[in-house]
C-alpha cells in the first residue's frame, strides 16, 4: 500500500482523516492508528492521533513494543518507518467513523447537558462533526495555557460552533 495522504476537501472545508488498520503475523485481529490533518513545511504529513489496539490480540509487553514502533506522522515513507517492525506488518486504508461518545464526549470531559449536545451533534454534517472533533485539541491546550479560564460547557462549544476558533492563536 503506497500512503495517501489526507486530503483536503474544499467544497466541505475540511481535512480528510486517515484511518489505518494494521495487521501483522505476530498478532491476531488489526490495530488502528487515526491520522489528522497535516501541517506545513517540516510538518507536511499529518500527525498521529489516536493508537486503538482493542481490535488486536497483544500482551502488555507487545502493546508496549507496538506504540513504540508506530510512527507519528503518515506520509511518504510510512510503511519503512516501523523500526523493526518493518515488512513485519501490513497496512489496509479504512473509513474514519466519527463516534459522539468516544470522539467528543469523554474527551471534551464536562459531562453536562448530554442529551442537548446529542441533538445538537446529530444536526452536524459529517464534515461538521470532523472540525468539531479535530479542533478540541487546541482548546484544550488553550485552557492548559490559560489555567484561569473555566472549561465551557458543552452545549456552548456547539451552539457558538467554537470549533471555528483558531484556539492556537488565542494568549489569554
Amino acid at each position: 500500500m503506497v500512503p495517501t495522504p489526507p486530503v483536503f476537501n474544499s467544497s466541505k472545508n475540511v481535512w480528510t482523516m486517515k484511518k489505518i488498520l494494521v495487521t501483522g503475523d505476530k498478532f491476531s485481529g488489526a490495530m488502528e492508528l487515526t491520522y489528522g490533518e497535516p501541517g506545513v513545511g517540516a510538518e507536511s504529513s499529518a500527525p498521529l492521533l489516536v493508537v486503538d489496539l482493542r481490535g488486536a490480540c497483544l500482551d502488555d509487553r507487545q502493546k508496549q513494543f507496538v506504540v513504540s514502533c508506530v510512527p507519528v506522522r503518515y506520509g511518504a515513507g510510512f510503511e519503512q518507518g516501523w523500526g523493526p517492525m518493518t515488512g513485519k506488518v501490513k497496512f489496509a486504508e479504512g473509513e474514519v467513523e466519527l463516534d459522539f461518545e468516544n470522539d467528543f464526549w469523554w474527551p471534551f470531559g464536562q459531562p453536562i447537558n448530554k442529551a442537548r449536545c446529542l441533538k445538537a451533534w446529530g444536526n452536524l454534517s459529517k464534515a461538521e462533526r470532523q472540525r468539531c472533533i479535530s479542533a478540541l485539541p487546541a482548546y484544550l491546550r488553550h485552557l492548559s495555557r490559560c489555567q484561569w479560564k473555566s472549561k465551557m460547557n458543552p452545549e456552548t462549544w456547539f451552539k457558538n460552533k467554537c470549533w471555528e476558533t483558531n484556539w492556537d492563536s488565542i494568549n489569554s
